[in-house]
């Protein structure tokens, strides 16, 4: 059921290492403490640029663009759009 676009390991080691409480910090970004695990784990992928993923990585300094792992298709589509624009 992996879904969307894993989130990169740098916001998924920001969430293992957040100071606060895990439940709030779900609650404060509108999702269950269940879904932040699961996105964590990478057991269900959030939708690229999903604004609740979007508004955790801010919450915990990771800019946006550094948010989600890019997985084979889009990194392939993001090298093409490079040798476009050459």
């Amino acid at each position: 059921m992996k879904k969307g676009t894993p989130l990169s390991d740098e916001l998924r080691t920001k969430i293992r290492n957040h100071a606060g409480n895990r439940y709030e910090l779900a609650i404060t970004i509108g999702i269950s403490p269940s879904t932040l695990s699961a996105w964590q784990n990478r057991i269900y992928n959030p939708p690229l640029n999903d604004p609740r993923a979007l508004k955790l990585a801010k919450l915990l300094g990771v800019p946006a663009s550094q948010a989600f792992t890019p997985t084979a298709g889009e990194a392939e589509t993001d090298a093409d759009a490079d040798r476009v624009q050459r």
